[in-house]
């Protein structure tokens, strides 16, 4: 069963600062990649206010991907990764 907020938005499109959503109903899963990513001007700012929300961010530490901070370096952009409460990896990256 959706949630009441999903359900309200289920199968909708919203749009927001030129972007679109399409918002639909599906059975509970979680991907093991990232789903969506948001864009944001000050990454340390933003992942700050979330970590005092007890936000809880994913950090890697073998291969090529290394987080300081919670923060990678991802070429010019920098990133940073966490889980949403169904599990699914969302992303912030700020560009250069």
């Amino acid at each position: 069963m959706p949630t009441r907020s999903a359900s309200r938005f289920c199968g909708r499109i919203r749009r927001l600062y030129g972007s679109a959503v399409e918002v639909g109903q599906s059975s509970r899963s979680s991907a093991e990649h990232t789903l969506a990513h948001f864009e944001v001007a000050d990454i340390e700012a933003v992942v700050g206010e979330l970590e005092k929300r007890e936000v809880k961010f994913i950090d890697y530490g073998e291969g090529p991907l290394q987080t300081t901070g919670h923060i990678a370096q991802i070429g010019p952009a920098r990133g940073a990764w966490l889980r949403d409460p169904d599990g699914n990896i969302l992303g912030l990256r700020q560009a250069p």
